[in-house]
């Protein structure tokens, strides 16, 4: 876990980002028995790395307010 970067929680899914550009996701709808592994992470990634989905956009370039 030490190359972990950010985790980003969705719901029951856990999205990991590691420090060479790695990006894994876990998801209790993709593999069975994800859901421990996403306890696990819950309990391993310090939370000032992980963050909860948001769906704010970035501003796009040149837009009027």
């Amino acid at each position: 876990m030490d190359q972990t970067v950010g985790m980003e929680r969705d719901g029951d899914d856990r999205t990991l980002f590691g420090v060479s550009g790695c990006v894994i996701t876990v998801s209790p709808d993709l593999y069975t028995g994800a859901g421990r592994v996403v306890g696990a992470l819950d309990a391993a990634i310090p939370a000032g790395l992980a963050y909860d989905v948001s769906a704010l956009q970035p501003p796009v370039p040149g837009a009027a307010d």
